[in-house]
């Protein structure tokens, strides 16, 4: 249907209260029989002078209160699903909105969901050894744990690395720095804890040897290194 005005629609509406036929008002606006038919429709439907397409527009399911609730539930829950926030939304609602009004909602507000990195699971192995591991060492003391130097985590000297470090500038390192820190801090107590890096570890190991110093094993490769 043709997109009339207000005052071509109140020309059809008026002729029509004035026993205009339908041959004669479409000639009034030169339109086919078949449209005047239509136009009255809607206007009966949306008003006698008003278009359809300025009451088509619908309000919004969420009022900006209730936009807020949901963004609270989602800066406090953030890692969730959407039909979690739309079950816990829908509580606070009187009338419920569906997961996809949801989904709509969070996308206004730049609030998108994403698939979280798949992270390795300790295995029973691993899980195993570490419980040993502990077991190994659950009777030292304070005192004993203040003579350990953890690679890569104790308090010393920091060493700015670009890209991969062969074994042998590792060594140069541990040498030159660790070692040397270690011998004037702790003297003959001191421990070093490697992290295991295959690389390294018996390189590391016998230089610790050459220089009398005790290695401690790590507490088992990470999840992410099994």
């Amino acid at each position: 249907m043709c997109d009339f005005s207000d005052f071509e629609r109140g020309q059809i509406v008026g002729a029509r209260s004035e026993g205009a036929s339908v041959k004669k008002r479409a000639e009034l606006l030169n339109v086919s029989q078949t449209t005047v038919p239509t136009v009255m429709t809607a206007c009966t439907k949306h008003g006698a002078s008003s278009s359809a397409k300025r009451n088509s527009d619908r309000n919004p399911k969420l009022p900006d209160r209730d936009r807020r609730t949901l963004q609270r539930i989602v800066a406090r829950q953030h890692k969730t699903t959407a039909a979690k926030v739309t079950a816990e939304l829908n509580t606070h609602l009187r009338n419920p909105v569906s997961t996809k009004t949801v989904r709509r909602e969070l996308h206004k507000a730049n609030i998108h969901g994403r698939a979280a990195i798949a992270k390795p699971l300790i295995t029973d192995a691993n899980a195993k050894l570490r419980k040993k591991w502990c077991h190994e060492h659950k009777t030292w003391t304070l005192d004993d744990w203040k003579n350990v130097v953890i690679s890569g985590y104790s308090a010393g000297p920091l060493i700015h690395i670009t890209g991969r470090m062969p074994a042998n500038e590792y060594l140069d390192i541990l040498n030159d720095e660790v070692l040397t820190m270690m011998s004037v801090l702790l003297q003959n107590t001191a421990i070093f804890q490697d992290d295991n890096a295959p690389i390294y570890l018996v390189l590391v190991r016998r230089e610790l040897e050459y220089h009398q110093i005790f290695s401690l094993a790590c507490i088992i490769a990470r999840p992410q290194h099994n």
